[in-house]
């Protein structure tokens, strides 16, 4: 398995687990993390056909090593959530496609899920706050799984 194969299984399940997301991206194009914050609103604005849309990042792996061949590899994904906001902070936690809302359902969609895939189920890690403007605000969620992979020696 790769981390491409979970990136995958998550948009595909967003897509039926969050029916009301205009944009639903994988990276290609997008890499909030090495972004400012100027560079992010200029993303979201060409990237986002609309709001609420949600964009997923693989943060990166750990390995440990189990024997000879197997390594134990954790990951890390990061989906940033991005409503809109027109009514300020009041607007963030609105019943109405609102960032509140979409992190409650992020949260009800991927904790202790393995998306059918051989891995630990994914443990939400952390909240934040990315961007929070009158027009938009955008908050992240980092997902946390791991698997045993086994490479062939020489």
């Amino acid at each position: 398995m790769r981390f491409e194969d979970i990136e995958k299984k998550i948009a595909e399940k967003l897509k039926t687990a969050m029916p009301y997301l205009k944009a639903v991206q994988a990276p290609g194009g997008f890499s909030p993390v090495f972004m400012s914050s100027g560079q992010m609103k200029e993303s979201l604005k060409t990237l986002a056909t609309g709001f609420p849309a949600v964009f997923i990042a693989y943060g990166g792996s750990e390995f440990e090593k189990l024997d000879n061949l197997t390594l134990q590899e954790t990951l890390g994904f990061t989906v940033y959530a991005a409503a809109k906001n027109l009514a300020g902070r009041g607007q963030a936690n609105s019943t109405e496609y609102g960032a509140y809302r979409m992190i409650e359902d992020l949260l009800t969609a991927f904790a202790n899920q393995d998306l059918g895939l051989d891995m630990e189920k994914l443990a939400p890690k952390r909240i934040s706050i990315v961007e929070l403007s009158g027009a938009y605000a955008v908050y992240t969620i980092d997902f946390q799984t791991r698997f045993d992979r086994t490479y062939a020696a020489d």
